[in-house]
């Protein structure tokens, strides 16, 4: 009899076996027990619920999930959702259900969803979540030619020259002493220093960026702005995964962004997100890259492929006020590993 449940600790050779077999058998998540670990265990906990036969140990489906918070009722984001055909109707629901109730959480969310799946069954209960895609922003480096980027016409917003600046933070406690995580505990979703520190500064193999909007004579951040490199083809560009803090704070950091990138000679920043305001980014000097924009700014590097790529998302509830980034979720997890990796 199948049975939904949350995985335990020695479900995790069994849930990297059906990945294995029913996803992706080359997907770092199958090859690395330490990169899988790092994503989906925090102490003794395995945050995975299975659908489990009781007597085969046979998994027919799965959803892992990452807290962000560690309040009783946590914001969630849902990561690597696979459930097999033809053994019971909507047990991906039923999967999905169990997590909200079991879990006691207050707003949930899931990223990078199959369009043609996924999309179509969550937009069936339209008072129950929110289905989208994330708006995809970018600004261009002006130069003559780019080498991930494809440029069919430069498009650069020119920006507000402010007195806002950016500051790096390279601790977690510069970061807490900097800006008042808990002054966004009514933000949804809210990401506390635990998961901050565990996700951005403690990550095993990616390197993040972490910076405050700053104004003169102020020693508190307006908001936090988490970001990337990606080098490739002899070039850089900047993706901006996250961000907290006063939404506003973004419309007068764009001469600031823009000296970051020209010091650090980024071919382009990109920036992924959801529930941020079109002229707040546009003030910043953020293009959107819609269906009318002619270039190819790309998602995937690991491998490179000069594609545009579109992020569904879902959401509980109905608030327009949530806010969904990229790495919410595993949109911006390593999909190789490094040379000379150690388990």
């Amino acid at each position: 009899m199948i049975h939904i449940r949350f995985a335990q600790k020695e479900d995790i050779e069994g849930i990297i076996n059906f990945l294995r077999k029913h996803w992706n058998g080359n997907s770092i998540l199958v090859k690395s027990r330490k990169i899988f670990e790092y994503q989906y265990c925090r102490g003794d906990k395995c945050h995975f619920v299975i659908a489990i036969d009781d007597i085969t140990n046979e998994i027919y489906g799965l959803k892992g999930y990452i807290p962000l918070n560690q309040t009783e009722t946590p914001d969630i984001a849902a990561a690597l959702a696979i459930v097999l055909q033809g053994v019971r109707p909507m047990l991906g629901m039923e999967i999905q259900r169990f997590l909200e109730k079991e879990t006691k959480c207050r707003w949930l969310c899931a990223t990078g969803l199959n369009p043609n799946t996924s999309v179509r069954v969550y937009k069936l209960f339209r008072n129950k979540y929110t289905v989208n895609k994330l708006n995809h922003y970018y600004r261009l480096s002006d130069r003559d030619e780019y080498y991930v980027a494809k440029v069919v016409k430069k498009n650069i917003l020119p920006v507000n020259i402010g007195s806002a600046y950016l500051k790096q933070l390279k601790s977690i406690d510069e970061l807490n002493t900097t800006f008042d995580i808990k002054s966004c505990r009514n933000h949804k979703p809210y990401k506390d220093i635990y998961y901050l520190q565990y996700r951005y500064f403690n990550h095993p193999i990616y390197h993040y960026s972490v910076m405050g909007i700053m104004l003169p004579g102020d020693s508190k951040a307006l908001g936090l702005i988490f970001a990337r490199e990606n080098e490739c083809n002899g070039t850089k560009a900047l993706r901006i995964v996250d961000y907290i803090g006063d939404k506003e704070a973004i419309s007068i950091a764009g001469s600031s962004i823009q000296n970051w990138m020209d010091e650090r000679n980024y071919e382009y920043i990109d920036f992924y997100c959801y529930g941020i305001p079109h002229e707040i980014l546009t003030k910043a000097g953020f293009v959107l890259r819609d269906n009318l924009d002619p270039n190819i700014i790309p998602n995937y590097f690991e491998p490179f492929v000069q594609d545009n790529v579109d992020i569904y998302f879902f959401y509980t509830g109905v608030d327009p006020l949530c806010t969904i980034f990229k790495a919410d979720g595993d949109q911006d997890r390593p999909n190789l590993l490094p040379e000379g990796w150690i388990e």
